[in-house]
């Protein structure tokens, strides 16, 4: 699905969404759109410049889950830090991929772990 095209990808709309820290930056792995079309995936292009995308998320329809082409490079090509690109996929899967589920309070001690332990 990457390709060897050095391209410079911007923000989209759910890149802004999911991915507040998420800049302009030059990926030369990105995604092909147009194939993903031509080969039936369902995609989320986080980044792209209309014709490569990184990051995207993307499946075929057999799939059960998701592949994420993220800031992916090679040969030297110049990335954000790491601890850019851990804030940014932090940021894409607590924004989109995580399910978030309320705590059931039933037969739950409501008191924090030190002080329970000082009580007890």
């Amino acid at each position: 699905m990457t390709n060897g095209t050095v391209t410079q990808v911007a923000p989209t709309d759910l890149g802004k969404k999911y991915i507040a820290s998420l800049k302009k930056w030059t990926s030369n792995r990105p995604a092909g759109l147009a194939v993903l079309k031509q080969n039936n995936f369902e995609f989320e292009s986080y980044a792209d410049d209309g014709t490569n995308a990184d990051p995207i998320a993307y499946r075929a329809k057999d799939m059960k889950g998701v592949a994420i082409n993220f800031h992916t490079s090679c040969c030297g090509a110049s990335i954000p830090p790491n601890d850019q690109i851990a804030k940014e996929y932090a940021q894409l899967i607590g924004n989109r991929f995580a399910e978030v589920k309320p705590v059931d309070t039933m037969n739950k001690v409501s008191v924090v772990w030190g002080e329970l332990k000082l009580r007890y």
